[in-house]
């Protein structure tokens, strides 16, 4: 099975109720993108309208590798000169303003028309009870999944750690040019006076600036990203912790399988199990008060939604193999790519 061969192959769309005014702070854009995160995408709209990245705010964060399709707001930014700002890949409308910001979860969920590739033999959707995991986009994805070791590191108030985890240890995947300049900073660490991240590598760059004009000042350094990108830091080693609740819970039931991901194995359970919640672990950080997040409940399972799935057909990307497109609707948080991954899965059993 293979997902995600190309961004057209994996489409999602914020469902939203948004409410907009003709006046207001807060100005409601319409985003289409691929090749872009919704992080990404918000450094490089601030950089051209020469704001703080923190002035904008979204529902959820949405994939690089994929069609998206999503509401953000932004805090008195310049819409004028907005008008005329083109972004490769990257449609822009502004639908209107309001006095409040989008908040995180403020959307009823999200819809998905994914096209599954490399297959032998059809998907097993008749049991839509997934479970809840966080999927490889919520640790950095497959290139360099480190988000949850930088967010621990954080949350151990261990800022030395968490610059070197975000500014060191290459992965096999990254580009060689990126690999390099991970390979120098081990090798010179910590004098970094002569370091140049490479332009794609936009959190580097800040820690690094911060580090040179303020030498194994490592909380500084770890401080100069936005807080929405420590929070995503934070939330990932949160993240991590409850999959391996759920594992747990998962592997108490009488029968299941696995699936991989980026950090290692996931069973998934092939009956229909009991509904529960779990704790998404609250964290306190003395020095950094501001990112201290409390204990929330989640659903270990969920069911899917207005699921449709096509027949197989020819996958004209792998020879000789099939591909199937499935449409549904999932709430807000939950991955598209588990379900995808579990009903896979349970097709082999």
């Amino acid at each position: 099975m293979k997902l995600k061969q190309i961004p057209e192959d994996f489409s999602v769309k914020e469902i939203n109720d948004v409410k907009v005014q003709k006046k207001g702070d807060h100005c409601y854009l319409l985003v289409k993108k691929k090749n872009w995160t919704t992080t990404h995408l918000i450094d490089a709209l601030a950089k051209r309208l020469r704001t703080d990245p923190d002035r904008f705010h979204y529902a959820g964060l949405k994939d690089k590798d994929a069609v998206t399709e999503q509401v953000i707001s932004g805090y008195k930014i310049d819409t004028e000169f907005l008008k005329h700002i083109k972004i490769k890949d990257v449609e822009i409308t502004i639908l209107g303003f309001n006095d409040e910001p989008i908040k995180v979860g403020s959307h009823q969920g999200n819809e998905f028309t994914i096209v599954v590739r490399d297959l032998g033999h059809a998907l097993n959707t008749e049991n839509l009870q997934i479970p809840n995991y966080f999927d490889d986009q919520r640790f950095g994805g497959s290139i360099r999944a480190v988000s949850h070791l930088v967010g621990e590191a954080i949350v151990q108030e261990n800022y030395e750690e968490a610059v070197k985890r975000c500014l060191c240890n290459p992965h096999p995947h990254e580009s060689p040019e990126n690999k390099k300049y991970r390979q120098k900073i081990e090798r010179l660490w910590p004098d970094l006076a002569k370091i140049m991240p490479p332009k794609n590598l936009f959190e580097e760059q800040r820690i690094i600036k911060s580090l040179q004009e303020e030498p194994e000042n490592y909380q500084r350094a770890i401080t100069s990203l936005s807080k929405r990108m420590l929070m995503l830091y934070i939330h990932a080693y949160q993240s991590y912790l409850f999959n391996l609740r759920l594992a747990e819970y998962i592997e108490q039931q009488e029968k299941y399988t696995y699936v991989d991901y980026v950090l290692g194995k996931l069973p998934i359970h092939l009956q229909i199990i009991k509904e529960k919640t779990l704790p998404l672990i609250g964290m306190e950080i003395i020095s950094l008060p501001q990112c201290t997040i409390k204990t929330i409940q989640r659903q270990a399972t969920i069911t899917v939604k207005n699921c449709k799935v096509t027949s197989l057909e020819i996958d004209e990307l792998n020879k000789g193999k099939y591909k199937q497109t499935v449409k549904f609707t999932l709430p807000n948080g939950s991955y598209a790519t588990i379900a995808v991954k579990t009903w896979y899965a349970r097709s082999l059993v």
